[in-house]
């Protein structure tokens, strides 16, 4: 049966045949290749059935969008790949559904609702990391913390220039964003923050 985590070590260690590793970079190196398969074949799969739906522009708008919030906001981490799998792919395709059926007044109103929520998520949850990948420096913390509601601030504006559908992707992209940052998303998703929270 098919691991990944049998792939990864199968492939460090013929890594290492051909180059010098030191054993405390073996580790790191597993993961590496842990990170770059499961990404990658996460990002391929996501890719391939919105394309079969009609989405594939769309999508793409709507990753790349989610990517960056993601990267400085954090958020919970699903368990299991097929769960990281699962949970990636319905909330991608439920930005992309919302985001074609919703006018630009509609995004303009839902935007004006969420905003004191969203702003306040970032505030108290950003960054929103998890136990298997803690930030610990409270520096890196308050860092990642401004940037992140500067491209929230940023990605709003945006969106009052542009028509829809993108201007409903952005607006459904930072609010799914913030609801994968609250403790009932961490509840749900049986996971943990690194610190404990108020």
């Amino acid at each position: 049966m098919f691991s990944l985590e049998r792939l990864c070590k199968l492939l460090t260690k013929k890594l290492a045949q051909n180059i010098f590793i030191e054993e405390e970079e073996i580790e790191i190196i597993e993961y590496g290749f842990h990170l770059i398969i499961s990404e990658t074949s996460k990002l391929l799969l996501t890719l391939i059935i919105m394309n079969s739906i009609g989405f594939l522009y769309y999508s793409i708008f709507v990753i790349v969008t989610f990517g960056v919030l993601r990267n400085f906001l954090g958020g919970v981490h699903a368990k299991t790949h097929i769960g990281c799998f699962i949970s990636y792919l319905s909330t991608i395709f439920l930005i992309v559904l919302l985001g074609k059926v919703t006018t630009k007044l509609q995004c303009i109103i839902i935007t004006v609702s969420i905003l004191p929520y969203v702003i306040s998520t970032i505030k108290k949850y950003a960054p929103a990391d998890t136990q298997e990948k803690p930030i610990v420096s409270e520096i890196q913390r308050k860092h990642l913390r401004k940037i992140g509601l500067f491209a929230v601030i940023i990605l709003i504006i945006f969106s009052i220039f542009i028509n829809s559908p993108f201007s409903g992707f952005i607006i459904f992209t930072i609010f799914a964003e913030t609801i994968l940052m609250r403790p009932a998303a961490y509840k749900l998703f049986k996971s943990s923050f690194s610190m404990e929270r108020n």
